[in-house]
């Protein structure tokens, strides 16, 4: 019993002080990711998820929630919107609808899930402005 109130009067100082502090997951000034400018980024990713399940495969391309703020060609965002919606039946046939627009293979894996196994295929390829060779400068810390 005494050991039982010893670590309650040791632990509960510790406990009200952490009752007023924020998880510290942000720091002081730091901006809301809603806010950020990411037109500056120079790369655009896409991720093609190739899902098998008994008997059936089908694979998706994703982009990413904000990926129309990203591009700098905004007459790209039409075509991936295409590329989006359109359902395949092969990773060959995503990979290659991809490396049409000029995207490359950055690396892959797989994970399993309840119905079968997922394999992820990341994709990039330069954020290049409409008529550009030279992909978009990066202002961030000034580099």
């Amino acid at each position: 019993m005494k050991r039982l109130i010893l670590i309650v009067l040791v632990c509960a100082p510790m406990m009200m002080m952490a009752q007023g502090r924020d998880g510290g997951a942000t720091k002081p000034g730091a901006k809301n990711t809603s806010e950020v400018d990411m037109t500056g980024n120079r790369f655009v990713y896409a991720e093609i998820v190739l899902t098998t399940g008994t008997g059936t495969s089908s694979a998706r391309i994703e982009f990413g929630t904000n990926f129309k703020e990203i591009l700098a060609d905004k007459e790209a965002v039409v075509k991936m919107e295409a590329l989006r919606a359109k359902r395949y039946t092969s990773a060959v046939d995503a990979i290659n609808a991809l490396n049409s627009e000029g995207f490359k293979v950055v690396t892959s894996f797989t994970t399993a899930t309840r119905q079968g196994s997922e394999a992820h295929i990341i994709m990039e390829k330069p954020n290049l402005p409409q008529g550009s060779t030279q992909p978009v400068r990066s202002t961030r810390g000034g580099k």
